[in-house]
């Protein structure tokens, strides 16, 4: 493979900026006037305890109205302008992302600040807020798949652990229990500007960029919100959860072990090069082998699931099976895992999956959306800019005995819990009721 280290270093591009409290990073793209952004601020929830659910209401209600403007004047602001504005909880932080054009950087991060330091949380939009929440939760229910993954979470994680997600009709009742005093209450001790990132990618003005960014956020104070929450999975016998679902056509199987493994530990590439070539593609062998030579499941995959710079994940198969399928494909599954771990990647594979990888990455960074997506996804990992092309490099120049490795040190089939959701047989006799 040819080398990386080209004349042409994304990380050289990116220029990083202190804007009062926040940490600003710009790179410039080749597309006039447009700019994307995303950024985000640590609230450290404490998991396990509603604070989880408090902040999802939270972010519902930025852009329901502030103490300056309501939700109309908020929408008019933004639609004059041509920009985007979207939030989302993201585990221990809060995120914002969309785009805007170069003339209305000034404008539309005064909204973000006002609407971050100043949001009205009235009890009406309260009320939409969680009604929205729980519609959604009633939806997830008819989910197979979701089912399934949350499950295994149960399986894998302690309660206070941000990959835990709580079965769905436990979740809508601590819902309706909560009311808009708490949601208020989680604002006043959870938002500041902790670690408060923003990255700019497009048609940048540095200068005016860096001004806009000081004058919105000065004056936003951090808060003292300790952190509260586990970092690593409880260790259980491995066993099987089954989400019962009478009348679905397919049946999600989900296995899956943890991983005591962070998204900085040195073993993550080569451990992410190694599930690419079992499970992360089409032409992987899960997918190779199970749903291609066989014919035994509609789609099957597998991913390191859940790695922060601050929490371990875990190792997670999916397969979705038919009823009459399901133990043959499990167990097709499980032969394929086997001789994976037994075996390792040979030369030729890894050499194919290293180009596939490191060329599907540099492709995703060709919009400034994936540029500002990727630099603020390294930004709250700790990494420095440069890192854009270091672990693309990382990529590239893993080793078969690194890669091989790390699959006989992370990876272990006695290990695996099992979460099955669908219409799952439930006789005596069903063997995969015993993995």
């Amino acid at each position: 493979m040819p080398s990386t280290a080209s004349s042409t270093r994304l990380g050289d591009r990116v220029t990083q900026h202190t804007a009062g409290p926040c940490t600003l990073y710009t790179i410039q793209t080749a597309v006039p006037e447009v700019i994307s952004y995303r950024g985000s601020f640590i609230t450290q929830p404490n998991v396990g305890a509603d604070e989880e659910l408090l902040q999802e209401l939270l972010v519902r209600m930025f852009d329901k109205g502030t103490q300056q403007r309501d939700r109309f004047q908020i929408a008019e602001t933004l639609e004059e302008r041509g920009a985007q504005q979207n939030f989302s909880s993201e585990g221990l932080r809060i995120e914002f992302y969309g785009r805007m054009l170069q003339a209305h950087v000034a404008d539309v991060l005064d909204l973000l600040a006002e609407e971050f330091r100043a949001p009205a949380l009235e009890a009406s939009e309260f009320e939409k807020a969680r009604s929205q929440l729980i519609a959604s939760l009633q939806r997830s229910l008819e989910s197979t798949g979701g089912q399934a993954s949350a499950a295994l979470s149960r399986r894998l994680y302690p309660r206070a652990h941000p990959n835990y997600t709580p079965p769905t009709q436990e979740t809508i009742g601590r819902l309706q229990e909560l009311s808009v005093d708490d949601v208020q209450a989680y604002y006043a001790a959870h938002a500041g500007s902790n670690a408060l990132r923003l990255v700019l990618a497009g048609d940048v003005d540095e200068a005016a960029a860096v001004q806009a960014a000081a004058k919105a956020f000065d004056g936003w104070a951090p808060h003292s919100a300790p952190a509260q929450y586990a970092s690593s999975a409880t260790p259980q016998e491995p066993g099987v959860t089954d989400v019962l679902m009478p009348g679905k056509q397919n049946i999600d199987v989900r296995m899956g072990h943890a991983l005591p493994l962070k998204r900085t530990d040195p073993d993550y590439v080569p451990l992410y090069l190694a599930n690419f070539a079992l499970g992360g593609d089409f032409s992987a062998r899960l997918m190779d082998e199970v749903r291609d030579e066989r014919g035994l499941t509609y789609g099957i995959g597998s991913s390191l699931t859940g790695l922060t710079a601050e929490v371990e994940g875990h190792w997670q198969v999916d397969v979705t099976l038919s009823a009459d399928r399901l133990a043959e494909g499990v167990t097709a599954t499980r032969d394929v895992i086997h001789q994976f771990i037994a075996e390792g990647v040979s030369a030729e594979e890894l050499q194919a999956k290293k180009e596939t990888v490191v060329g599907s990455f540099t492709v995703g960074l060709a919009s400034s959306r994936a540029l500002a997506n990727v630099l603020h996804l390294n930004a709250v990992r700790g990494y420095d800019p440069a890192y854009l092309d270091r672990f693309r490099d990382a990529l590239a120049e893993a080793t078969l005995e690194e890669v091989n490795q790390a699959i006989a040190t992370h990876l272990d089939l006695d290990a695996l819990q099992v979460a099955r959701a669908g219409a799952v047989p439930q006789a005596d006799d069903d063997p995969t009721a015993r993995l």
